[in-house]
């Protein structure tokens, strides 16, 4: 059985996997030190997706943007993959 994925269904899916990537990288970045200032501007946004407002959900959706364009690009040809022997994969 093959699963239909909406467009924006998927872009809202990858925007909340963003945001997510997004929470790990910002703690990690504040546990080696940076102002209090900062942390705390980045604190307010360690919440689930779901629950930002609409203009703080559209920077992870830009970047969801940018995976769909990835993907849904012309089909082109396959780009020969080397092994690390240096010869081309089948």
């Amino acid at each position: 059985m093959t699963e239909v994925v909406n467009r924006f269904d998927l872009r809202e899916r990858l925007a909340a996997l963003e945001h997510e990537q997004w929470i790990k990288w910002s703690q990690t970045v504040a546990e080696q030190g940076l102002t209090p200032e900062r942390i705390e501007r980045w604190r307010r946004f360690w919440v689930p997706y779901a629950d930002l407002d609409e203009g703080t959900k559209d920077f992870d959706r830009e970047w969801a943007d940018k995976v769909l364009a990835l993907l849904l690009e012309d089909q082109r040809p396959a780009v020969p993959v080397r092994d690390d022997d240096g010869m081309e994969g089948a």
